[in-house]
């Protein structure tokens, strides 16, 4: 049993240490493709001016530990439009879906490639 919490705390440190390679390389690919402007442009793409800033910051709440009517009520519209939304968002490659967290209640949670800078 103790040969076997080892190897399971090895494969943990290992994952921790391939998720901050992945996070560095996406962070170099965004800069030189300039690829944060073109998920803000895909995020924003056909919303009115007034829902696009709501839009942006639930993209950003796209964390892996909220839940999708949490962000929706981050983005200011139901649970149902968020569903419609995030499926887009990672048809696009720039959300994906993480299993639940803990503690949390079942459902789909995303986890969103590249945060955004918001005003």
């Amino acid at each position: 049993m103790s040969e076997q919490k080892e190897n399971l705390e090895k494969i943990s440190s290992s994952l921790e240490v391939l998720s901050s390679q992945n996070k560095a390389i996406i962070s170099l690919l965004s800069r030189l493709n300039n690829v944060e402007q073109w998920i803000r442009d895909e995020i924003v793409k056909g919303k009115r001016q007034d829902t696009r800033m709501g839009y942006l910051r639930g993209y950003n709440a796209c964390d892996g530990t909220k839940t999708q009517s949490e962000i929706a009520d981050i983005i200011g519209v139901d649970v149902s439009t968020f569903s419609r939304v995030s499926d887009n968002w990672e048809e696009l490659g720039i959300v994906y879906a993480v299993p639940t967290p803990d503690g949390k209640p079942s459902g789909k949670y995303y986890k969103n490639i590249l945060p955004l800078e918001v005003e």
